[in-house]
């Protein structure tokens, strides 16, 4: 009945208002359930020559159809409900006293690469190849600062859904992750996948994510048009040099003056020769 109860994903986005920007606003993606094919446990058991009480098969039989108890697969990396070690090492299995909470029993990473101010989204797959019910939550790592940099910790950067879900046996889930930065840079956070019962013997699982906003040349277009305008220009300048150019080289010598005799008549003549008088042509 519990497992009925919880055969869909909690989808509650939750995020750290304290940290959240005003006008900072995201859009969180709803976590992507698909149920697995029982032929699934067939090709993707951990160990078939071993059999357990729990699972109903004897050792050496191959038909292990699943891993009893809990088993969660992130982003590929199994992790079981390691009873028998944790009996052997004296742990608790319920991640008690004597654990080892110190210690990561898997890890994986979540990259995003996008621009500044853009919203970026990646999944991890969570698959539950086991045959319980596991819950799970997330809790904040602190980062190593040996250094005591400042931290920006007001700043939110990464988005998900931080409450408690379930994942069903044979269920897979595509669990969305969501980046935006306003300003560019490499940032990291680590988050540990808390999960009930405890897996990998009580150690830590831990998902690194890693986002990358790259800077936007906001000033290329108005730069891309100056440069256009600039060569326009020096093509029109260079155009009037070589006309100027040819032109001056095409111009002629000014015509000589004709002298004026060639060109006054007869009576002219007769009245600069002659001042006051007056002649008459008999022609």
């Amino acid at each position: 009945a519990a497992a009925a109860a919880a055969a869909s994903v909690d989808t509650t986005h939750v995020t750290d208002k304290s940290r959240l920007q005003s006008g900072n606003v995201v859009t969180l993606e709803t976590p992507r359930t698909e149920l697995l094919p029982e032929e699934y446990y067939e090709q993707h058991h951990l160990d078939e020559s071993a059999g357990t009480a729990e699972s109903g098969e004897k050792p050496g039989s191959g038909k292990m159809r699943y891993v009893a108890g809990p088993g969660l697969r992130v982003a590929g990396v199994p992790c079981v409900y390691q009873r028998a070690a944790a009996a052997a090492e004296g742990v608790s299995p319920a991640g008690g006293e004597g654990t080892k909470e110190e210690e990561v029993g898997a890890s994986c990473r979540v990259v995003f690469e996008g621009d500044e101010g853009q919203q970026v989204t990646s999944w991890l797959e969570l698959i539950n190849f086991g045959s319980t019910v596991v819950r799970f939550h997330w809790n904040r790592q602190q980062r190593y600062n040996p250094f005591n940099k400042p931290v920006d910790i007001q700043q939110q950067r990464f988005y998900f859904n931080t409450g408690s879900s379930v994942i069903l046996p044979r269920q897979k889930v595509l669990f969305p992750f969501v980046f935006k930065s306003d300003n560019p840079g490499i940032f990291t956070e680590n988050w540990q996948l808390e999960t009930e019962p405890r897996l990998c013997g009580g150690a830590k699982i831990v998902v690194a994510l890693r986002g990358i906003a790259l800077e936007v040349d906001r000033y290329k277009p108005i730069r891309d048009h100056i440069h256009e305008t600039l060569e326009a220009r020096k093509a029109e300048s260079i155009s009037q040099n070589i006309l100027f150019n040819i032109l001056d080289a095409l111009n002629t010598p000014r015509r000589p003056a004709s002298p004026l005799e060639a060109f006054i008549t007869e009576e002219q003549k007769f009245e600069k020769l002659n001042p006051g008088l007056a002649g008459v042509n008999e022609k």
